[in-house]
């Protein structure tokens, strides 16, 4: 029960976040998009600080598990950007401040540049040397970021980059 609570919470931190921003993500407007109290947020985690980790923790988990079926450059581009059907368009603007928040927190951008380590392993798995995994990580947060602005500018166009880049070797 104790999981399934501190995800919810998680979940309305990502959404709370997604509308306002984390420094204006109160522990209330949480509570309240998780349709829970406050004094329930404050039994779950012991501040704002965990529950970011955590969400930092859930949105990666996320990321691995669309990336154990890929099977080239393209699929783990499109898996990263998650833009296809079923997408939650509240995880990018999530993961955009997520990276915000790691420049000012050394933990946090600890365990952000983790993540960034394991999706380059996965674009290297895939086929991508090493120079191409750097390049497509760097598309890949350039388009999460204008997706996150105009979603229609960056859906369907992983394919054709991915594709452009392996050709300009």
């Amino acid at each position: 029960m104790k999981a399934a609570r501190r995800r919810q919470l998680v979940i309305a931190l990502q959404e709370v976040m997604a509308e306002v921003g984390y420094d204006r993500a109160s522990v209330v407007a949480v509570a309240e998009a998780a349709g829970l109290s406050p004094s329930l947020v404050h039994h779950n985690f012991a501040n704002k600080e965990a529950m970011l980790e955590t969400l930092l923790r859930h949105l990666t988990d996320g990321l691995r598990a669309r990336f154990a079926s890929v099977a080239s450059v393209s699929q783990a581009l499109e898996a990263a950007l998650a833009l296809g059907p079923g997408a939650d368009p509240t995880a990018a603007r999530a993961w955009i401040a997520l990276f915000a928040q790691a420049l000012h927190r050394p933990h946090l951008r600890r365990q952000t540049r983790a993540a960034l380590g394991r999706y380059r392993r996965a674009l290297q798995r895939v086929g991508a040397d090493d120079d191409e995994a750097i390049v497509l990580m760097a598309v890949t947060l350039g388009m999460l970021l204008l997706g996150t602005v105009d979603p229609d500018l960056v859906r369907g166009r992983a394919s054709a980059l991915a594709q452009r880049v392996r050709l300009a070797r």
